[in-house]
């Protein structure tokens, strides 16, 4: 890895910027990873909560008291503001849990107010839910360095679990495996194997699955290939299913 500590006090700084007076924000996902392997950034996302009895709506006035307000989806707990200093907007998403069933876009049914735990354990792979604080506290509940220097694609918790909510996941397991030269863990693999996951693919969104398909191999076609023909024959026709693109085994 190749972190630099002069970004990591930038992140913690960025954190600090809107931590205050009870409320708290994180650096989290690939801001954090990306700085773990060294990787330039200009995009920030935050978790945050707020003092005792705040709520959703809490949230989205007091950040964007610290710029322009641009957009919210109410039903994910998430919005996004223009911040001076800032180059990209600012994601900011209120801590919260998930709750089935997911439909076949992989949104949950509702979402609730949640702890940072709660936040961390419903992402998607170990090395999006590290997360950076305002006093420069370091966190990473499910190992992602580890992860990461050993080239693994491993999910947050059970990987059956986390596929059978959001199938499009194995798009973006995809899609890092082609930019990165990454492998997916053996619960992952296992997933992969499982025709109970075949069909809850197959069932989503074509789209979707087809958009990860064009940004995986344009990321590097070959490892893109790599990955996919790694796959057993069911995954492989399961994802591709109702696409332009055909799996021909």
């Amino acid at each position: 890895m190749n972190a630099s500590q002069e970004t990591f006090n930038q992140i913690a700084a960025a954190a600090a910027h809107f931590t205050g007076n009870g409320w708290t924000a994180r650096v989290v996902g690939g801001t954090v990873r990306d700085w773990a392997m060294g990787v330039p950034s200009n995009d920030f996302d935050f978790v945050v909560k707020g003092p005792e009895g705040s709520t959703f709506e809490d949230a989205v006035a007091h950040f964007s008291t610290f710029g322009e307000w641009v957009a919210t989806a109410e039903t994910t707990f998430a919005f996004k503001v223009r911040v001076e200093g800032f180059e990209e907007d600012c994601d900011f998403v209120w801590a919260r849990k998930e709750h089935g069933p997911w439909d076949k876009d992989g949104k949950p049914a509702f979402c609730t107010e949640g702890t940072f735990e709660d936040d961390e354990a419903r992402r998607d792979f170990t090395w999006n839910a590290m997360s950076i604080d305002a006093e420069g506290t370091f966190r990473d509940p499910f190992n992602g360095m580890a992860d990461m220097e050993t080239g693994t694609i491993r999910a947050c918790g059970n990987a059956f679990d986390r596929f059978m909510e959001s199938p499009d996941r194995a798009g973006r397991a995809m899609k890092f495996a082609a930019r990165f030269g990454w492998a997916a863990d053996e619960d992952m693999e296992a997933a992969f194997a499982n025709p109970e996951f075949w069909e809850r693919c197959a069932a989503s969104n074509s789209d979707t699955r087809q958009n990860a398909w064009r940004g995986a191999f344009g990321e590097d076609a070959q490892a893109a290939a790599m990955f996919f023909g790694s796959w057993p024959k069911g995954m492989c026709e399961a994802f591709t299913a109702g696409c332009t693109m055909k799996f021909k085994g």
